[in-house]
């Protein structure tokens, strides 16, 4: 049995994420609406989680049991017990958590347009971020049957150690902090780092920018907004994001070096068919004004 196929409406996407305030992995040029963050007028810490809390919201029982059934059956190319450096999350009491909940607020109060919201909710159905590609245009499952089964698989290696990291970490979602936080969509049923949808969006995006260079921008452009949008849903906190796209491209790398991955890349690459110019020409992406993103404030030094 392919065990790409199993569960395709399911996680592939943990999709069921705007890097603003760390460096962004590829972010195309036509996407720099993220640009560095600025001083925040005031942000107040947050009390710390007694330990356990984390434990307590995300039990087995929460988490959707096809999620569960994913991760247990493991990667389509990589090693199941394959190792990742995934830094901790930033705490919840830090500046950093409280600078990311102040930005979240703004995006919500700022970006939450008809159309946003719109897609935010098709992509919080989507099987797959190639859904999302096809919806707007920039790719065509009917004339790409080999990078299609290529990407579904590269996706399931990424959401397979994403879901492990987030078992791991067990980050509350940003509402439970911030409870004036409203969300455009339900909380997943699981913890919010590393960014399912910030990772496996831009792990697809890797991908077709190495089946067509000519238009890589456009394609990370579009990976950046899906997992930008989970933020601005108010679900994922930025450094999600981050996260999850440093692991997606940490899979990547794992990927190049296996030999199986390697000659069905080099097969998609010979029979993709790129779409019309036309879908590059009037894509339109994301754009963040940077006086929404807050950025923590520095302590000043101590005078001796």
């Amino acid at each position: 049995m392919d065990k790409t196929r199993f569960m395709t409406g399911r996680l592939v996407l943990l999709f069921s994420t705007l890097a603003v305030t760390a460096v962004l992995f590829f972010l195309p040029q036509v996407a720099k609406g993220a640009p560095p963050a600025l001083e925040p007028e005031a942000v107040k810490l947050l009390p710390k989680i007694p330990e356990g809390t984390a434990q307590a919201i995300y039990p087995d029982s929460s988490w959707d049991p096809e999620v569960l059934r994913f991760l247990h059956m493991g990667p389509a190319f990589l090693p199941k017990d394959t190792a990742f450096e995934v830094p901790a999350f930033p705490a919840n009491d830090s500046p950093e958590t409280s600078a990311e909940l102040e930005t979240l607020k703004n995006f919500a109060a700022n970006l939450r347009t008809p159309e946003t919201v719109k897609l935010i909710v098709f992509e919080n159905d989507m099987p797959t971020p190639l859904v999302s590609y096809e919806e707007v245009g920039l790719f065509s499952s009917e004339k790409n049957p080999e990078a299609e089964e290529l990407i579904t698989k590269v996706v399931v290696d990424a959401g397979v150690f994403i879901i492990s990291y987030k078992k791991e970490f067990l980050r509350v979602r940003p509402d439970f902090l911030a409870p004036d936080l409203k969300t455009v969509i339900p909380n997943p049923g699981h913890p919010a780092y590393p960014s399912g949808h910030g990772g496996q969006s831009h792990i697809v995006g890797l991908i077709l920018a190495m089946l067509d260079e000519k238009h890589k921008d456009i394609y990370m452009a579009h990976a950046w907004a899906i997992g930008t949008r989970r933020e601005i849903a108010g679900v994922h906190y930025p450094s999600d994001s981050v996260a999850g796209r440093k692991l997606a491209e940490d899979v990547l790398a794992k990927l190049m070096k296996v030999p199986e991955f390697q000659e069905q890349l080099k097969e998609a690459k010979a029979s993709f068919v790129a779409p019309d110019e036309s879908a590059f020409e009037n894509y339109k992406p994301l754009i963040i004004d940077p006086a929404l993103i807050v950025k923590p404030e520095t302590p000043e030094p101590s005078k001796q």
